[in-house]
């Protein structure tokens, strides 16, 4: 018995060497890929070291040292100042615009990304630059008292001047604004409301009309005079208007970093570095391999 058991085994490993013999192979070219698969990947470690080493030093390091909120805010101010330029056609008369709105920030309740949106609604409906700051100016009271916003104001606004008359659809817009001007038209007019409601469906009542309710609104004696004023002494516009101080001369400050600082270079020069390592790393999983 036992006799057979040798030989039954004998026969088995002698069927079975040649298979044994395809598996060790076998498990020797999987471990010689996963071994270059590993020093591939100590490869790619090592340049992902590099450009981290890259990235403190040219990117990390300038700005830490010059102040991340700094460079923030100096772009902020600038993508305002570039979004100007393609309503007033050019570079400086977006800056000459720019710098009036930041006057009329310092001046009033707004914060300079609503004033930037109503000045370009306003460009936009066709209004001269000169006259933007003025204007907004004029509606600052009515939108304040109303609680409307700026922007909202001068898209309605510049609808009706744009028109030279006021539609059923502006009507509705002052109305959502919860801006009464049909009860301030009717009380110039000496007619029910509802008569002014009919004319403005008819295109009867025209941007002067208008013009002169929103003026009287704001004039000594109307319901929203002082408005603007009133907010700039409350404690919410105060801080606000604080922080709209200190970002502005952080702005100014991320200028001058920038100016004495290649970042935008850099920034680019790194983000390139990174999207052809990406690639390299993508083509590497398609041919590898272990990864295929």
């Amino acid at each position: 018995m036992s006799n057979f058991n040798v030989a039954y085994i004998w026969t088995a490993i002698d069927r079975m060497s040649p298979t044994l013999s395809r598996m060790s192979k076998q498990m020797d070219a999987t471990r010689d890929r996963v071994s270059g698969f590993r020093d591939s990947m100590k490869n790619i470690g090592g340049v992902v070291k590099d450009t981290g080493e890259a990235m403190t030093k040219y990117v990390s390091a300038p700005l830490m040292a010059a102040g991340a909120a700094a460079l923030y805010e100096a772009a902020k101010f600038d993508d305002l100042e570039r979004s100007l330029k393609y309503v007033t056609g050019s570079a400086a008369s977006a800056k000459a615009m720019f710098g009036s709105l930041l006057e009329l920030e310092a001046r009033t309740p707004f914060d300079i990304v609503p004033l930037t949106t109503a000045a370009k609604t306003l460009s936009a409906y066709g209004m001269a630059a000169a006259s933007i700051q003025p204007t907004l100016l004029k509606l600052g009271d009515v939108a304040v008292g109303s609680g409307a916003g700026i922007d909202e104001l001068a898209r309605a606004y510049g609808r009706v001047a744009m028109r030279g008359r006021m539609t059923g659809r502006e009507m509705m817009m002052f109305t959502q604004m919860q801006i009464p001007l049909i009860k301030t038209l009717a009380e110039q007019m000496h007619l029910p409301q509802a008569a002014i409601a009919q004319m403005a469906q008819k295109g009867m009542i025209s941007a002067a009309m208008v013009d002169r309710a929103l003026a009287s609104m704001s004039a000594a004696g109307g319901r929203y005079h002082g408005a603007m004023a009133d907010k700039m002494n409350s404690m919410g516009v105060a801080t606000s208007k604080l922080k709209d101080s200190l970002e502005k001369m952080a702005a100014a400050m991320g200028r001058i970093i920038r100016q004495a600082v290649p970042i935008i270079p850099t920034l680019q020069g790194i983000t390139r570095h990174i999207e052809a390592m990406t690639r390299s790393m993508e083509q590497f999983a398609t041919v590898h391999p272990v990864l295929a």
